[in-house]
Parts: structure tokens; sequence; C-alpha cells
């Protein structure tokens, strides 16, 4: 549910989604038409940050659209370059070889 021309950054998770998430948005836009403002929903969760970036982001995409729309945030890219900070670092892979990895390591502004 989201694009991105960093494809080659570890961690972003899957940008095409779920049905049950694609649902979940037009659930809440739905809401969020009737009031006229970004209202009517509140997620709960202690795991959000720690899964992945992009689910920081889809948080402020489902919940703060109009937030979003008046920063002329439209996209994931936009949002990181606001909120995030990508570096290079030296990880262990899979088969326990050390490999450079590029990944959003930092929030900004948060």
């Amino acid at each position: 549910m989201f694009t991105t021309r960093h494809d080659r950054v570890a961690g972003l998770g899957n940008p095409e989604g779920s049905q049950r998430a694609l649902n979940m948005l037009f659930a809440l836009r739905t809401i969020q038409e009737k009031t006229g403002k970004d209202l009517g929903a509140t997620f709960l969760s202690g795991t959000t940050i720690s899964n992945s970036l992009t689910e920081l982001y889809l948080l402020f995409k489902y919940l703060r659209p109009n937030e979003l729309e008046r920063q002329n945030i439209n996209t994931f890219d936009a949002w990181a370059a606001v909120f995030a900070k990508k570096t290079s670092d030296y990880e262990f892979s899979i088969t326990n070889e050390i490999v450079q990895k590029e990944r959003f390591r930092y929030f900004i502004k948060v």
C-alpha cells in the first residue's frame, strides 16, 4: 500500500500490503469523510515501530491523511525524507557473512 524508490533498502516490508489493510483504509476513509476530519478511529499497538518503519508511515496515512496532505507528503519517500534517516552499516547475513546493508535506522521529528 505504498510505493518507494528505495528498492534496495532492507526492512521496508511488503509494499503491496494486504486485502485486509486495503479494506481497513476504505473503512477509515468512509468514517473520515462523514466527519470531515481525521477523526473516528484509534489504533492501539505496542509493536508498530519495532516491526517496520513503513508501518509508522501507514499509521499516518490511515489516521492523519489531512495532515499529510497539508504538509504535501503524499508518498512514503516524501514521509521518509522528513521523518527518517537512512544509513549503511555492516550486518550479518543469513549465511553468517558480514555484508553492508542500507536501511532506515533512525527516526527524526517523531
